[in-house]
Protein backbone atom coordinates (compact mmCIF):
# COMPACT_ATOMS: atom_id res chain seq x y z
CA UNK A 1 0.00 0.00 0.00
CA UNK A 2 1.47 3.36 -0.99
CA UNK A 3 1.99 6.12 1.56
CA UNK A 4 -0.63 8.21 -0.27
CA UNK A 5 -3.29 5.52 0.17
CA UNK A 6 -2.43 5.12 3.85
CA UNK A 7 -2.64 8.90 4.33
CA UNK A 8 -6.00 8.91 2.58
CA UNK A 9 -7.34 6.15 4.82
CA UNK A 10 -6.12 7.99 7.93
CA UNK A 11 -7.84 11.20 6.83
CA UNK A 12 -11.09 9.36 6.13
CA UNK A 13 -11.03 7.65 9.52
CA UNK A 14 -10.49 11.03 11.20
CA UNK A 15 -13.41 12.48 9.23
CA UNK A 16 -15.60 9.56 10.32
CA UNK A 17 -15.59 11.10 13.82
CA UNK A 18 -17.06 14.34 12.51
CA UNK A 19 -20.09 15.79 14.32
CA UNK A 20 -21.75 16.01 10.90
CA UNK A 21 -23.63 12.69 10.63
CA UNK A 22 -23.64 12.56 6.82
CA UNK A 23 -19.94 13.41 6.58
CA UNK A 24 -19.02 10.84 9.24
CA UNK A 25 -20.95 8.00 7.59
CA UNK A 26 -19.61 8.82 4.13
CA UNK A 27 -16.02 8.99 5.36
CA UNK A 28 -16.28 5.65 7.16
CA UNK A 29 -17.83 4.00 4.10
CA UNK A 30 -15.16 5.43 1.79
CA UNK A 31 -12.36 4.27 4.10
CA UNK A 32 -13.71 0.72 4.15
CA UNK A 33 -14.24 0.76 0.39
CA UNK A 34 -10.71 2.05 -0.26
CA UNK A 35 -9.16 -0.66 1.91
CA UNK A 36 -11.25 -3.39 0.26
CA UNK A 37 -10.57 -2.18 -3.28
CA UNK A 38 -6.85 -1.82 -2.64
CA UNK A 39 -6.32 -5.57 -2.49
CA UNK A 40 -8.18 -6.06 -5.78
CA UNK A 41 -6.34 -3.22 -7.53
CA UNK A 42 -2.94 -4.47 -6.35
CA UNK A 43 -3.80 -7.97 -7.54
CA UNK A 44 -4.84 -6.58 -10.93
CA UNK A 45 -1.54 -4.69 -11.14
CA UNK A 46 0.33 -7.98 -10.67
CA UNK A 47 -1.62 -9.35 -13.66
CA UNK A 48 -1.11 -6.30 -15.89
CA UNK A 49 2.52 -5.81 -14.85
CA UNK A 50 4.11 -9.23 -14.19
CA UNK A 51 7.29 -7.54 -12.98
CA UNK A 52 5.43 -6.00 -10.04
CA UNK A 53 6.80 -7.60 -6.86
CA UNK A 54 4.35 -9.57 -4.76
CA UNK A 55 4.53 -8.74 -1.05
CA UNK A 56 5.46 -11.64 1.20
CA UNK A 57 3.17 -12.90 3.95
CA UNK A 58 4.50 -11.78 7.34
CA UNK A 59 3.37 -11.45 10.92
CA UNK A 60 3.75 -8.11 12.66
CA UNK A 61 2.82 -6.75 16.07
CA UNK A 62 0.27 -3.94 15.71
CA UNK A 63 -0.03 -3.26 19.45
CA UNK A 64 2.38 -4.21 22.23
CA UNK A 65 0.74 -4.80 25.60
CA UNK A 66 1.90 -5.90 29.03
CA UNK A 67 -1.21 -8.05 29.52
CA UNK A 68 -4.10 -9.47 27.52
CA UNK A 69 -7.13 -7.22 26.90
CA UNK A 70 -9.91 -9.43 25.54
CA UNK A 71 -12.11 -6.81 23.96
CA UNK A 72 -9.23 -5.25 22.01
CA UNK A 73 -8.26 -8.68 20.75
CA UNK A 74 -11.80 -9.26 19.54
CA UNK A 75 -11.81 -5.99 17.61
CA UNK A 76 -8.42 -6.79 16.06
CA UNK A 77 -9.60 -10.28 15.11
CA UNK A 78 -12.63 -8.88 13.30
CA UNK A 79 -10.66 -6.21 11.45
CA UNK A 80 -8.01 -8.71 10.39
CA UNK A 81 -10.58 -11.20 9.06
CA UNK A 82 -12.41 -8.46 7.17
CA UNK A 83 -9.18 -7.68 5.27
CA UNK A 84 -8.11 -11.25 4.58
CA UNK A 85 -5.60 -11.42 7.44
CA UNK A 86 -5.35 -13.37 10.69
CA UNK A 87 -4.83 -12.02 14.19
CA UNK A 88 -3.25 -13.78 17.16
CA UNK A 89 -1.74 -12.91 20.53
CA UNK A 90 2.03 -13.14 20.49
CA UNK A 91 3.44 -14.06 23.91
CA UNK A 92 -0.15 -14.23 25.11
CA UNK A 93 -0.73 -10.47 25.04
CA UNK A 94 0.82 -8.59 22.06
CA UNK A 95 -1.72 -8.16 19.24
CA UNK A 96 -0.16 -9.50 16.04
CA UNK A 97 -1.48 -9.79 12.49
CA UNK A 98 -0.56 -12.19 9.67
CA UNK A 99 -0.79 -10.79 6.15
CA UNK A 100 0.95 -8.59 3.63
CA UNK A 101 2.75 -5.59 5.17
CA UNK A 102 0.56 -3.07 3.35
CA UNK A 103 -2.64 -4.75 4.51
CA UNK A 104 -1.33 -5.15 8.05
CA UNK A 105 -0.81 -1.38 8.10
CA UNK A 106 -4.46 -0.83 7.17
CA UNK A 107 -5.55 -3.34 9.82
CA UNK A 108 -3.50 -1.48 12.43
CA UNK A 109 -4.97 1.94 11.59
CA UNK A 110 -8.54 0.63 11.55
CA UNK A 111 -8.05 -1.36 14.76
CA UNK A 112 -6.76 1.67 16.67
CA UNK A 113 -9.61 3.83 15.36
CA UNK A 114 -12.27 1.31 16.41
CA UNK A 115 -10.72 0.86 19.86
CA UNK A 116 -10.87 4.63 20.42
CA UNK A 117 -14.53 4.57 19.38
CA UNK A 118 -15.31 1.74 21.82
CA UNK A 119 -13.61 3.67 24.63
CA UNK A 120 -15.60 6.77 23.68
CA UNK A 121 -19.02 5.09 23.70
CA UNK A 122 -18.14 3.26 26.94
CA UNK A 123 -17.42 6.59 28.62
CA UNK A 124 -20.69 8.04 27.29
CA UNK A 125 -22.69 4.97 28.34
CA UNK A 126 -21.31 5.10 31.88
CA UNK A 127 -22.30 8.74 32.26
CA UNK A 128 -25.76 8.19 30.76
CA UNK A 129 -26.63 4.74 32.10
CA UNK A 130 -23.97 2.96 34.10
CA UNK A 131 -23.60 5.32 37.02
CA UNK A 132 -27.35 5.14 37.63
CA UNK A 133 -28.01 1.41 37.29
CA UNK A 134 -24.70 -0.39 37.85
CA UNK A 135 -24.18 -2.57 40.90
CA UNK A 136 -20.59 -3.13 39.82
CA UNK A 137 -17.75 -0.63 39.94
CA UNK A 138 -16.99 1.63 37.00
CA UNK A 139 -14.05 -0.48 35.80
CA UNK A 140 -16.01 -3.73 35.75
CA UNK A 141 -19.05 -2.11 34.12
CA UNK A 142 -17.06 -0.41 31.36
CA UNK A 143 -15.06 -3.54 30.61
CA UNK A 144 -18.24 -5.60 30.20
CA UNK A 145 -19.70 -2.85 28.00
CA UNK A 146 -16.57 -2.91 25.82
CA UNK A 147 -16.79 -6.69 25.50
CA UNK A 148 -20.37 -6.37 24.26
CA UNK A 149 -19.53 -3.59 21.83
CA UNK A 150 -16.52 -5.47 20.47
CA UNK A 151 -18.64 -8.60 19.94
CA UNK A 152 -21.09 -6.63 17.80
CA UNK A 153 -18.31 -4.86 15.89
CA UNK A 154 -16.65 -8.22 15.18
CA UNK A 155 -19.94 -9.59 13.85
CA UNK A 156 -20.52 -6.53 11.65
CA UNK A 157 -16.98 -6.59 10.24
CA UNK A 158 -17.23 -10.21 9.14
CA UNK A 159 -20.75 -9.69 7.77
CA UNK A 160 -19.60 -6.64 5.80
CA UNK A 161 -16.86 -8.67 4.14
CA UNK A 162 -19.40 -11.27 3.01
CA UNK A 163 -21.72 -8.52 1.76
CA UNK A 164 -18.94 -6.89 -0.25
CA UNK A 165 -18.12 -10.21 -1.92
CA UNK A 166 -21.78 -10.79 -2.79
CA UNK A 167 -22.09 -7.27 -4.21
CA UNK A 168 -19.37 -7.81 -6.83
CA UNK A 169 -20.19 -11.16 -8.49
CA UNK A 170 -18.43 -10.17 -11.71
CA UNK A 171 -15.18 -9.53 -9.88
CA UNK A 172 -15.50 -12.66 -7.77
CA UNK A 173 -14.46 -14.85 -10.70
CA UNK A 174 -11.92 -12.42 -12.11
CA UNK A 175 -8.20 -13.11 -12.16
CA UNK A 176 -7.66 -10.38 -9.57
CA UNK A 177 -10.11 -11.95 -7.13
CA UNK A 178 -8.47 -15.34 -7.68
CA UNK A 179 -5.16 -13.79 -6.60
CA UNK A 180 -6.82 -12.22 -3.55
CA UNK A 181 -8.22 -15.62 -2.59
CA UNK A 182 -4.76 -17.14 -3.05
CA UNK A 183 -3.28 -14.49 -0.77
CA UNK A 184 -5.88 -15.32 1.88
CA UNK A 185 -5.03 -19.01 1.56
CA UNK A 186 -1.33 -18.16 1.98
CA UNK A 187 -2.23 -16.34 5.20
CA UNK A 188 -4.00 -19.47 6.46
CA UNK A 189 -0.99 -21.64 5.61
CA UNK A 190 1.28 -19.22 7.50
CA UNK A 191 -1.07 -19.27 10.49
CA UNK A 192 -1.16 -23.08 10.58
CA UNK A 193 2.64 -23.18 10.75
CA UNK A 194 2.44 -21.13 13.95
CA UNK A 195 0.09 -23.73 15.46
CA UNK A 196 -2.19 -21.04 16.86
CA UNK A 197 -4.63 -21.93 19.60
CA UNK A 198 -8.23 -20.80 19.80
CA UNK A 199 -8.75 -18.54 22.80
CA UNK A 200 -11.52 -19.02 25.31
CA UNK A 201 -14.44 -16.62 25.47
CA UNK A 202 -13.84 -13.93 28.12
CA UNK A 203 -16.01 -13.90 31.24
CA UNK A 204 -18.55 -11.10 31.65
CA UNK A 205 -19.01 -9.67 35.14
CA UNK A 206 -21.79 -7.19 34.31
CA UNK A 207 -24.37 -8.76 31.98
CA UNK A 208 -26.45 -5.57 31.72
CA UNK A 209 -23.43 -3.55 30.65
CA UNK A 210 -22.51 -6.22 28.10
CA UNK A 211 -25.97 -5.98 26.53
CA UNK A 212 -25.80 -2.19 26.42
CA UNK A 213 -22.45 -2.56 24.65
CA UNK A 214 -23.91 -4.97 22.11
CA UNK A 215 -26.56 -2.43 21.15
CA UNK A 216 -24.17 0.53 21.09
CA UNK A 217 -21.72 -1.44 18.92
CA UNK A 218 -24.27 -1.24 16.11
CA UNK A 219 -23.73 2.52 16.05
CA UNK A 220 -19.95 2.58 15.57
CA UNK A 221 -18.99 3.80 12.10
CA UNK A 222 -16.95 1.13 10.35
CA UNK A 223 -18.13 1.54 6.77
CA UNK A 224 -21.42 1.08 4.96
CA UNK A 225 -22.99 4.51 5.42
CA UNK A 226 -26.47 5.36 6.61
CA UNK A 227 -27.58 5.99 10.16
CA UNK A 228 -26.69 2.42 11.18
CA UNK A 229 -23.02 3.38 10.80
CA UNK A 230 -23.20 6.38 13.08
CA UNK A 231 -22.45 6.71 16.76
CA UNK A 232 -25.38 5.73 18.96
CA UNK A 233 -26.90 8.73 20.75
CA UNK A 234 -27.44 8.67 24.49
CA UNK A 235 -31.19 8.11 24.22
CA UNK A 236 -30.68 4.96 22.17
CA UNK A 237 -28.27 3.60 24.78
CA UNK A 238 -30.70 4.35 27.62
CA UNK A 239 -33.44 2.44 25.81
CA UNK A 240 -31.31 -0.71 25.47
Amino acid sequence: MTDKIIDRIQKLLRLSKSSNEHEAALAAANAAKLMAEHEISMAQLRIDEPSTPNEPIEDQVVEKRSSKVSWRGRVAHGVALSMGCRMYLRNGHDISVIGKPSTIAAVGYTFQYLCREVDRIADEAWENVGRWEAREGIRSWKNSFRLGASATIHQRLTADKEARAAAIPAQRESQAMVLVRQDEQAVEVFAKRLNLRTGRAPSVSAVGAYRHGQVAGQGVALGGGGRAALGAPAKRIRAA
